[in-house]
């Protein structure tokens, strides 16, 4: 996130992603390296205030930005989204630095839920805190939105619980205690966070509260759930190749989540009815990562912990399948594991398949394969404990980490082989050893150390590039390349240690190849000074009825056609007009439109978030030219209508007129927002922040996967004044003068 946005959202993209593939690819330092990238901005983020407390400075902000405004300088629970990328480095490697920053930030919460003020209880969080004062309530000096209301306050609890995790301080959990024990005393305890305390702490004395007691697994439900699993992942493939977005009532996601047996395929899975069902990558973290078979493994959880784990595997397939599993709860150790077949049903293995001894560190696999329509038991029991913990070193290599000075295109080719070592643990490594050869000959190509290998600074990724000469080999078809090959390092991980890239598929490099980001700020300028507009005076009434006729429009001018945030033309043609009375502004919009019966009108009432996914417009008014306080007013082409009041987000309902005129290949509209609504007047003379946006849906799906790939357009939008990314950038807003009175 380049830009600032509000944090529920801007943070989307790496609050999701980066960790749920730093669990997809265990180890992969390009996605811890992301998520050390990512958590970097808490340094930005936060500050000490003069109480002491480390606290958000902004509950808007980017990668590039926390910008000043006045109104959102404030620590607000749903800002722990930004946060999750954070959960997981700690999670994964106890990383010193951020440890700082982040438990000094969860220290400051718990002293402000030990506060009173505003008459909350004690024990419970306040919905914000303002940065400057260190006010517990926020500017609404209202506590009330927040635990009991329960008002996105998981994230929040998340961060408090990752805390206790990484220094077993128990003080961060009073506020969840306090929650908890609240809730039981009123309406019944919240399942979600029930579950993540239960799971993280062990402790039962809230199970009696909960009013929906998860579903009991069973023998019959793993197998169902295996193949529901499948059907699933077939059903998401189909609607992944046809859904049409935005012409769609219905998200496909929201068909695949309310599958009556979907949260339970967490549960059975993963060990965690939490994770990731609910929301993507949500505390506690999974037991277990089953991995290859195509979904077509049923699994029911009978165990697991740190020192043990059992599980009923049943291939749900028509084929024998390799599957695998990945083990995360497991502390490191000996273990002994047993695969065998349970041939009546009793939890036990009645004829061993396989038994082994396996060394055991957070992360590690175990693949085995399974016969169709068999109920197999696999067990893990630790046998004794292993060295090591978190913080320890973490050395890490991929296929990305592997290259040459020079194409090695074949037999006999000279060039230099280049690799790339990282550290992406919590400790420094010594004498590194780094192993490379040629498959399938295994012929050495050479083999180097390290001396001082050190972990990661203040976020910042650590790694060192090591060459060896190379004359490619008569029969040379992959490099493989080991580090650490004869286990001096105590690491977090050593599935990371080794990687495999085909010959032809070495690459030149290193080279950024990586799109560099700009501050939005940067970008904006790049677009020039905002648009200006002279709003002609109309003394005469208008019937606002959408059909722009009136002789009094004729005194406004006709701005168009519009184009888009960009400053780029668009395909579809829009006009407005801008004119202000002695009580209210007034707006007309024109808009051809070829492909009538193609409108978007999926909205039903007032206010109703589907407003802004029909063909819809919208117009922005900050009377103050603040570019931090502005009234927006929504309509779609059926009529509905939305207000919004910003930055605090408040929906209200003062009175508006609009109406939308249809006729055979054009729409128009027009609007009447009297002063009383906005709080202000319009004088000749003064200048005023405005913005009219369009939003145009009109636009046929593809009908053939040929179509798609030639690239189509489901909306354009259009703008008075561009405004780069997003309609919402007051400070893009076009000034408006309010020309003479005749």
């Amino acid at each position: 996130m380049a830009a600032p946005r509000d944090v529920p959202h801007g943070s989307e993209v790496t609050s999701y992603t980066a960790p749920l593939m730093s669990i997809i690819d265990y180890g992969n330092p390009i996605f811890i390296e992301r998520l050390m990238t990512t958590s970097k901005n808490i340094e930005k983020w936060t500050s000490i205030n003069q109480a002491g407390h480390r606290h958000f400075r902004c509950n808007w902000l980017s990668s590039q930005e926390c910008p000043e405004y006045a109104y959102f300088a404030s620590d607000v629970a749903i800002i722990s989204r930004a946060t999750i990328p954070m959960m997981h480095l700690l999670w994964y490697n106890r990383d010193s630095d951020l440890a700082r920053f982040y438990t000094e930030w969860g220290r400051a919460w718990v002293d402000h839920a030990r506060e009173t003020t505003w008459g909350k209880p004690y024990g419970l969080l306040p919905i914000e805190v303002v940065f400057e004062t260190d006010e517990a309530g926020g500017f609404t000096k209202n506590w009330k939105t927040s635990a009991a209301a329960r008002s996105r306050y998981d994230r929040l609890y998340e961060m408090l619980m990752v805390n206790y995790m990484i220094t077993g301080d128990a003080e961060f959990l009073l506020p969840i205690r306090a929650t908890l024990t609240f809730q039981a005393s009123t309406d019944g305890i919240e399942e979600h966070l029930w579950e993540m305390y239960r799971a993280l702490t062990g402790d039962t004395q809230y199970d009696r509260y909960a009013k929906d007691r998860p579903l009991k697994a069973t023998r019959q439900l793993a197998i169902t759930a295996g193949h529901k699993a499948v059907d699933l992942a077939r059903k998401s493939l189909e609607i992944a190749k046809t859904i049409n977005v935005s012409n769609s009532t219905d998200n496909y996601r929201a068909q695949l989540d309310n599958e009556p047996l979907c949260y339970h395929l967490y549960e059975l899975y993963l060990g965690s009815n939490c994770w990731p069902a609910k929301d993507h990558v949500d505390l506690p973290f999974p037991a277990v990562r089953w991995r290859h078979g195509r979904y077509e493994l049923g699994v029911m959880l009978l165990e697991h912990g740190q020192t043990a784990f059992k599980a009923v595997c049943c291939n749900v397939g028509k084929q024998t399948r390799a599957f695998g599993a990945q083990f995360f709860e497991l502390q490191p150790g000996a273990y002994s594991m047993t695969l065998g077949v349970d041939t009546d049903a009793d939890d036990r293995v009645d004829r061993p398949i396989r038994e082994e001894l396996v060394k055991v560190e957070r992360g590690t696999g175990i693949t085995f394969d399974l016969e169709p329509a068999v109920e197999y038991i696999l067990e893990m029991r630790q046998l004794s404990k292993g060295p090591g913990g978190s913080s320890q070193a973490d050395l890490a290599i991929c296929d990305r980490d592997v290259f040459c000075s020079s194409p090695a295109s074949g037999a006999g080719t000279p060039t230099t082989l280049k690799i790339r070592v990282h550290n992406i643990g919590s400790q420094d490594a010594a004498h590194v050893s780094v192993w490379a050869e040629e498959l399938p000959g295994g012929r050495l190509i050479g083999q180097r150390s390290i001396a001082w290998l050190p972990r990661p600074r203040n976020m910042v990724p650590s790694s060192v590039i090591v060459t060896v000469p190379w004359t490619v080999g008569a029969d040379a078809q992959s490099v493989h390349v080991v580090i650490d090959n004869d286990h001096v390092v105590e690491e977090i991980y050593e599935g990371n240690n080794q990687t495999t890239v085909a010959l032809a598929q070495i690459p030149e490099g290193p080279r950024l190849k990586r799109k560099v980001y700009v501050p939005e700020w940067h970008e904006q300028e790049r677009l020039g000074p905002v648009a200006n507009y002279t709003a002609a005076y109309i003394a005469e009434p208008i019937t606002i009825d959408g059909k722009v006729d009136e002789p009094a429009w004729s005194k406004a001018e006709r701005r168009g056609p519009l184009k888009n945030l960009q400053e780029r033309p668009n395909e579809k043609a829009t006009f407005v007009r801008i004119a202000y009375g002695p009580d209210a502004l007034y707006y007309a919009m024109e808009c051809p439109e070829p492909d009538m019966d193609r409108l978007i009108e999926i909205a039903t009432k007032h206010d109703e978030h589907a407003i802004f996914e029909n063909d819809s417009f919208e117009f922005f008014i900050d009377p103050n030219l603040s570019r931090r306080t502005y009234y927006q007013f929504a309509a779609c082409t059926n009529g509905l209508t939305a207000e919004g009041r910003h930055f605090n987000y408040d929906l209200f309902n003062e009175p508006w007129e609009c109406r939308v005129f249809k006729g055979r290949d054009f729409w128009s509209a027009e609007a009447k927002i009297p002063y009383a609504s906005i709080n202000a007047v319009a004088r000749p003379g003064d200048v005023w922040g405005m913005n009219v946006y369009r939003t145009t849906r009109s636009f046929s799906a593809p009908k053939s996967e040929e179509e798609r790939e030639k690239g189509w357009k489901d909306s354009e939008r259009n703008a008075l004044s561009p405004t780069f990314s997003d309609f919402h950038q007051p400070r893009r807003f076009a000034e408006v003068t309010f020309g003479p009175r005749p």
